[in-house]
Protein backbone atom coordinates (compact mmCIF):
# COMPACT_ATOMS: atom_id res chain seq x y z
CA UNK A 1 0.00 0.00 0.00
CA UNK A 2 1.23 3.46 -0.93
CA UNK A 3 0.60 6.30 1.78
CA UNK A 4 -1.49 8.23 -0.18
CA UNK A 5 -3.95 5.32 0.11
CA UNK A 6 -3.07 4.69 3.79
CA UNK A 7 -3.81 8.47 4.57
CA UNK A 8 -7.18 8.16 2.75
CA UNK A 9 -8.14 4.82 4.74
CA UNK A 10 -6.93 6.78 8.04
CA UNK A 11 -8.75 9.68 7.73
CA UNK A 12 -11.95 7.26 6.70
CA UNK A 13 -11.62 5.40 10.12
CA UNK A 14 -11.24 8.77 11.96
CA UNK A 15 -14.43 9.93 10.65
CA UNK A 16 -16.35 6.72 10.94
CA UNK A 17 -14.98 6.22 14.90
CA UNK A 18 -16.45 9.82 15.79
CA UNK A 19 -19.74 8.24 14.38
CA UNK A 20 -19.64 4.97 16.42
CA UNK A 21 -18.77 7.04 19.20
CA UNK A 22 -21.57 9.00 19.20
CA UNK A 23 -24.10 6.43 18.53
CA UNK A 24 -22.59 4.24 21.44
CA UNK A 25 -23.12 7.34 23.19
CA UNK A 26 -27.05 7.74 22.09
CA UNK A 27 -27.28 3.99 23.19
CA UNK A 28 -25.76 4.27 26.28
CA UNK A 29 -28.20 6.82 27.29
CA UNK A 30 -31.26 5.60 25.97
CA UNK A 31 -30.43 2.15 27.88
CA UNK A 32 -29.23 3.89 30.88
CA UNK A 33 -32.13 2.90 33.41
CA UNK A 34 -32.24 -0.71 31.80
CA UNK A 35 -28.82 -1.35 32.58
CA UNK A 36 -28.78 -0.53 36.18
CA UNK A 37 -31.58 -2.71 36.72
CA UNK A 38 -30.07 -5.60 34.43
CA UNK A 39 -26.38 -5.52 36.06
CA UNK A 40 -28.50 -5.69 39.40
CA UNK A 41 -30.16 -8.97 38.23
CA UNK A 42 -26.78 -10.09 37.39
CA UNK A 43 -25.26 -9.93 40.71
CA UNK A 44 -28.37 -11.31 42.15
CA UNK A 45 -27.85 -14.19 39.93
CA UNK A 46 -24.18 -14.59 40.53
CA UNK A 47 -24.80 -14.92 44.01
CA UNK A 48 -27.73 -16.82 44.00
CA UNK A 49 -26.09 -19.27 41.48
CA UNK A 50 -25.00 -21.92 43.80
CA UNK A 51 -28.12 -22.65 45.50
CA UNK A 52 -30.30 -21.83 42.79
CA UNK A 53 -28.71 -22.57 39.18
CA UNK A 54 -31.61 -21.73 37.68
CA UNK A 55 -30.51 -18.29 38.64
CA UNK A 56 -28.21 -18.40 35.67
CA UNK A 57 -31.29 -18.43 33.23
CA UNK A 58 -30.78 -14.87 32.85
CA UNK A 59 -27.93 -15.36 30.30
CA UNK A 60 -30.78 -17.52 28.19
CA UNK A 61 -30.29 -15.59 25.04
CA UNK A 62 -31.88 -18.34 22.67
CA UNK A 63 -35.17 -17.59 20.62
CA UNK A 64 -37.81 -19.64 20.82
CA UNK A 65 -38.86 -20.87 16.87
CA UNK A 66 -40.98 -18.58 15.29
CA UNK A 67 -40.29 -15.26 17.15
CA UNK A 68 -40.37 -12.61 14.84
CA UNK A 69 -38.07 -10.15 15.38
CA UNK A 70 -40.75 -7.39 16.10
CA UNK A 71 -41.68 -9.05 18.88
CA UNK A 72 -37.74 -9.35 20.47
CA UNK A 73 -37.59 -5.50 19.66
CA UNK A 74 -40.55 -5.20 21.75
CA UNK A 75 -39.05 -7.26 24.84
CA UNK A 76 -35.86 -4.81 24.36
CA UNK A 77 -37.69 -1.77 24.10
Amino acid sequence: MTVPTLLKRWKALENGLELSAETFEALCGRFESRTKKWLQEERQAQQRRHEDPTAMEIYDTTVGKGTRSREIICIIW
